[in-house]
């Protein structure tokens, strides 16, 4: 069959980011056709799907949902409403072809999604490169395939959970089929990335990763992840990339493994990673550095002992001290950049703790200026999270809130912020604004070379 995999648009604003869990579908349909269409590198993505639909004249269309939203809550970017755009298009079009979705946004509300949008057919949940194929083989008895959703005489069906694939077995993703160089290389955090394992074994309380590829951490073999960026090397002429692990040194000594096998092979590569601060000590970080790592990026989301405690991070403000002098004061480090995230108002948090966290973020802005960077965001509340529950629990969030809304307005009541602190953010919001508009203005003069 004919296969048109599509990337759901963005919007103009959000730079594209390679679509990784698309291209390893496609790896895993040898037996058929199969184009990727990324909208997001597009002027005008809708336009350009409907010529090559009419070009390719797929059998079968895919579309994934990577995100919801951009969880930002001083400029909102609500996906869902462009995907829906997309979705009412596709069959306007092809209004005889099985329409299927899948992708993570999706995962997370599939109930919804496919009960709000009767256009789709089927749904594929949480990693696809085993139901996607099965449920290829089995269009017309879909109740024989695991993972996924279908409909029955107008109802939706979920059928029985799949086990998550061995990463093992999955074959490397089918790049050539996307426009690399549509792709920023030059960027940090770069937007190729590279996967080592899938599954988290933290149990951050905001966070559904869990929920989407299982608490058990697969690893993959060192020595394939880094034939893999061997063949992105030499193969496509790309050596800038980001591994997409939700942590990349956890366990650490998958990490060292990795690290060692590059720098075994003397390939001269450029590339960034999510870091947990337990294990981010001198030696890895030097190790790393000389593997080629020149993006180290931290999510510590809290300075308080109360805030890290209630975020379950597993981590102390003795590690984020520590980090942030190595990364300061250390000579071996002065040539990389380095990124520290913060949630505010998260469950434990203080006054006190939110003038740390203000005040940390000022001070990598100022001391770190240009090799280092931060930001600062509330906790987006999704379902399948302990923020979710505690966030009913203790009534900053309305228990019959729709955390999937219609407009980007219903957004704004979706972010957790810790009663009775919570009379802080508005305050705290235009103070951020205001720091934003006038970095802008401080760039704008330094561009202009005038005061």
């Amino acid at each position: 069959m004919k296969i048109l995999l599509i990337q759901a648009y963005l919007g103009k604003h959000i730079p594209p980011t390679f679509p990784l869990g698309l291209a390893y579908l496609a790896a895993c349909l040898p037996d058929h056709e199969v184009r990727i269409l990324d909208l997001n590198i597009y002027q005008d993505p809708y336009a350009e799907f409907q010529r090559l639909a009419v070009e390719f004249l797929p059998d079968i269309v895919g579309v994934s949902l990577r995100n919801i939203d951009d969880q930002s809550r001083l400029a909102i970017r609500y996906f869902y409403k462009e995907y829906r755009l997309l979705i009412k298009l596709i069959k306007q079009l092809l209004p005889h072809i099985p329409l299927i979705t899948g992708g993570a946004g999706f995962s997370m509300f599939a109930g919804k999604i496919m009960e709000r949008n009767p256009e789709i057919d089927f749904g594929v949940l949480h990693e696809g490169e085993k139901s996607l194929p099965d449920l290829l083989n089995n269009l017309d008895t879909p109740q024989n395939v695991k993972g996924i959703l279908y409909r029955n005489n107008g109802a939706v069906i979920f059928s029985p959970q799949r086990e998550l694939p061995d990463v093992k077995s999955i074959p490397f993703p089918r790049r050539e089929l996307l426009a690399l160089p549509e792709y920023p290389v030059a960027s940090l955090p770069y937007a190729l990335g590279v996967q080592t394992k899938r599954g988290c074994s933290l149990d951050c309380t905001y966070c559904n990763y869990p929920f989407l590829s299982g608490n058990k951490v697969r690893l993959r073999v060192p020595a394939s992840v880094v034939d893999e960026i061997q063949e992105l090397q030499k193969k496509h002429g790309i050596s800038n990339f980001i591994f997409t692990d939700s942590v990349f040194n956890v366990p650490i000594n998958h990490a060292q493994q990795i690290c060692e096998e590059i720098i075994h092979r003397g390939l001269k590569v450029k590339w960034g990673a999510y870091l947990d601060l337990r294990f981010a000590d001198e030696d890895f970080l030097v190790l790393a550095k000389r593997a080629g790592c020149d993006d180290f990026i931290c999510s510590p989301d809290a300075v308080s002992e109360g805030a890290l405690k209630g975020l379950n991070k597993g981590i102390t403000k003795a590690d984020i001290d520590r980090v942030y002098k190595l990364f300061k004061h250390n000579e071996k480090f002065k040539q990389v950049h380095v990124y520290f995230s913060f949630l505010l108002n998260g469950p434990g948090e203080t006054f006190f703790g939110l003038l740390q966290i203000l005040f940390y973020y000022i001070k990598i802005k100022v001391s770190l200026s240009g090799r280092g960077d931060a930001s600062v965001n509330w906790i987006r509340i999704e379902p399948d999270t302990d923020i979710y529950k505690l966030a009913k629990k203790n009534k900053s969030l309305d228990p019959y809130t729709d955390l999937l809304p219609e407009t980007e307005a219903g957004c704004s009541s979706l972010f957790y912020s810790q009663p009775p602190l919570n009379f802080l953010d508005y305050p705290i919001i235009g103070f951020l604004k205001f720091l934003r508009g006038a970095n802008r203005k401080i760039m704008d003069i330094l561009r202009k070379g005038r005061p």
